[in-house]
């Protein structure tokens, strides 16, 4: 092994020169040919062996670890490397690829990619790999997508928003249209009262309508359709997800943060404001852009990492805020699946059965109402232990994962709020 090391170190310092010799003969890491593709010109068409685990969701890419690709959060960037190639189009069955850890022999190409010409399994996935895919929600349950139409001005805003491109995972779109259609389906709202922000602006399939691009003039014209629709006796609801960035507490490091040049979160020690997707729209940015609506109430929840951090920025009275994770750590999606675990779970129990039509109840104290809080509640015992989804409605910015439901306590308002 210390022999292997010296080899792979020897790698480095000889491509990274102004001499680059065929290295096919020898295995990089991730890392290593990341940092090659970061200045392609030395290397461009040269052939390369690389290790790492194989998935795709919905590009190809080779991760050093596979929790990488569950967390809703950006991939340090040496921790993956874009794939492609025609051998992708040929392979006869992909899921047998999806999570093993692989050896790839390829070329960097000018556009910063892995050319892969040759593919060998090493190692078969550890546990349960599926490949992704955007479901087809309309087709196999038709009843979730019949729509009665109530007269209100409640409004719903549902945003997604990643960092790299081609990494826009399809549980992200799985979820916002599994909620979309809740929406209209239970709850009778219309395609007008919905405002839909997704990744570049474009639909993955023909079951939901995009409104808006994650960008920031996106977010401005979703906080303009807001505007002209909500009224001081409007229920406003906010769904989130995607690629959150923050300071990760558990590794010691940020990842996707920007700090916090105004010091305006009192409980952050470590000073980073969250952000979403390519880090241009921050947390202050959605403070400044909420608060300037006018609505009775308010509901938000927030799927990506760091998520709570949402949750002080956005306090206030008669507003019931959760997350699926704390201000300093990430939020998970199931290597097995193609939704959120928390998202899958509240989703679910918002609507009183899951998307296969699978019935969902809520119902903890079975008083045959449904609550915020028991949703929330629900949905909490569902997740992986490394997420601790938190709940805030006091208006104190101060959020917990045990809410009491008592009053004067957080969860007490969530305890009286029916969804509509």
């Amino acid at each position: 092994m210390k022999t292997q090391v010296l080899v792979l170190a020897c790698f480095v310092c000889s491509c990274i020169g102004v001499s680059c010799n065929q290295t096919a003969n020898k295995i990089a890491t991730v890392a290593q040919i990341k940092s090659l593709l970061a200045d392609p010109a030395a290397s461009t068409g040269k052939t390369f062996n690389v290790e790492g685990y194989f998935l795709k969701d919905p590009a190809p890419y080779l991760v050093t670890a596979l929790k990488w690709a569950n967390m809703n959060n950006a991939m340090p960037d040496s921790t993956f490397i874009p794939l492609e190639g025609a051998i992708f189009d040929t392979l006869q069955n992909i899921n047998a690829y999806q999570g093993a850890f692989l050896q790839l022999e390829g070329v960097l190409s000018a556009a910063k990619k892995f050319v892969v010409t040759k593919i060998h399994i090493e190692k078969p996935a550890e546990r349960n790999f599926v490949l992704p895919v955007p479901t087809k929600l309309c087709y196999n349950n038709k009843a979730l997508c019949e729509v009665t139409f109530v007269g209100s001005s409640n409004m719903a805003l549902l945003y997604s928003s990643v960092t790299e491109p081609g990494l826009a995972r399809s549980r992200y779109w799985n979820d916002l249209k599994f909620l979309y259609h809740v929406l209209k389906s239970k709850y009778g709202y219309t395609d007008e009262r919905i405002v839909i922000v997704y990744n570049d602006g474009k639909p993955l399939d023909d079951e939901m309508p995009v409104n808006f691009a994650a960008t920031k003039e996106g977010f401005a014209g979703a906080m303009a359709a807001l505007k002209g629709h909500l009224t001081n006796t409007s229920v406003l609801f906010i769904y989130t997800t995607g690629h959150g960035g923050g300071y990760y507490q558990a590794l010691n490091t940020n990842i996707g943060g920007v700090k916090d040049a105004v010091g305006d979160d009192e409980k952050d020690a470590f000073g980073y404001d969250e952000t979403f997707g390519n880090g241009t729209i921050t947390d202050d940015d959605w403070e400044s852009g909420i608060n300037h609506l006018q609505f009775a109430k308010l509901i938000g929840v927030f799927q990506q990492s760091f998520g709570g951090g949402l949750l002080y920025d956005l306090r206030g009275l008669n507003r019931v805020l959760i997350s699926a994770g704390n201000e300093f750590e990430a939020s998970w999606g199931p290597s097995y699946g193609n939704h959120d675990m928390f998202s899958f779970h509240f989703i679910s129990a918002l609507n009183g059965a899951r998307h296969d039509g699978f019935a969902v109840d809520a119902d903890l104290n079975n008083d045959g109402l449904v609550t915020l809080l028991e949703i929330f509640l629900f949905a909490k015992t569902k997740t992986t232990p490394n997420e601790h989804p938190q709940l805030e409605d006091t208006g104190d910015g101060v959020s917990t994962d045990k809410p009491s439901g008592k009053i004067g306590t957080e969860g007490a308002l969530a305890n009286k709020t029916i969804f509509k």
